[in-house]
């Protein structure tokens, strides 16, 4: 992911370390959040997921966000959020309003 790449995201990303609840279909996963924006995560799994693949994710014990796999390689899940960006600013509080 080089810097092209960064250039074109629609929103900044935060570097994070938190804790977070995966749900795909009848499973839960714990896992961590490396980074986040209004549009996603970077996410470490243990078990891969497949892209395109729904999945909701509980983070700072609030309300799940629903999200599609985008990208899966070597232990991490990116994760763009279905949810509109101001309901994902309210939902991470004081990080959501730093972000844009």
């Amino acid at each position: 992911m080089g810097q092209d790449f960064r250039e074109r995201r629609a929103h900044t990303r935060r570097k994070v370390l938190w804790k977070a609840k995966l749900e795909a279909g009848d499973y839960y996963f714990e896992c961590l959040v490396y980074d986040i924006s209004l549009q996603g995560a970077k996410v470490k799994l243990d078990l891969p997921l497949e892209q395109g693949s729904s999945a909701n994710i509980s983070m700072k014990e609030k309300d799940p966000l629903s999200s599609k796999v985008a990208w899966a390689t070597d232990g991490y899940v990116g994760l763009n959020f279905k949810d509109m960006p101001e309901q994902v600013r309210h939902m991470l509080g004081q990080v959501g309003k730093d972000l844009n």
